[in-house]
């Protein structure tokens, strides 16, 4: 009988262990920035940049237990992002600090940081284009002005 109820309770435990984010798995192609004051994205600082690294750290800051997930551009609209095999999202701790790596591919990444908290929904637009390290997209990215 103790065998059972432990088994019982381990299993109770690893049912309800597991976060479940309601973020939506696609979002239209036509979504635009908001500003709620929900989330504030840092690191990329500027709606466009450019960079020579196929991983790009996404961090900012927002209220605690804000839900952030991470989009990129598809031919229909947005996608959420994976990272083996588990989707992008996540709720910001205590600190309010968040930095969460993102795999990129070669030229242009259209991002969207979608935070929500309590029904509010913010949406954050973000382009990474990645060069690769080749001379002639050294030479294309140097510019005197």
């Amino acid at each position: 009988m103790l065998k059972r109820i432990s088994c019982l309770t381990m299993v109770l435990l690893l049912l309800f262990s597991f976060a479940v984010f309601a973020a939506p798995q696609t979002l239209p192609a036509d979504i635009s920035s908001t500003t709620w004051g929900i989330l504030t994205v840092t690191n990329p600082s500027e709606s466009f940049i450019t960079s020579y690294d196929k991983v790009h750290n996404i961090s900012g800051y927002a209220s605690n237990g804000v839900n952030i997930s991470i989009y990129t551009k598809t031919g229909s609209g947005y996608s959420l992002l994976y990272r083996n095999g588990a989707p992008l999202s996540f709720n910001v701790g205590a600190s309010g600090m968040f930095v969460q790596p993102v795999s990129l591919g070669y030229g242009k990444n259209s991002l969207v940081i979608r935070a929500e908290l309590n029904g509010q929904v913010q949406y954050v637009l973000r382009t990474v284009t990645v060069l690769s390290s080749n001379i002639l997209n050294l030479i294309n990215g140097f510019s005197l002005f």
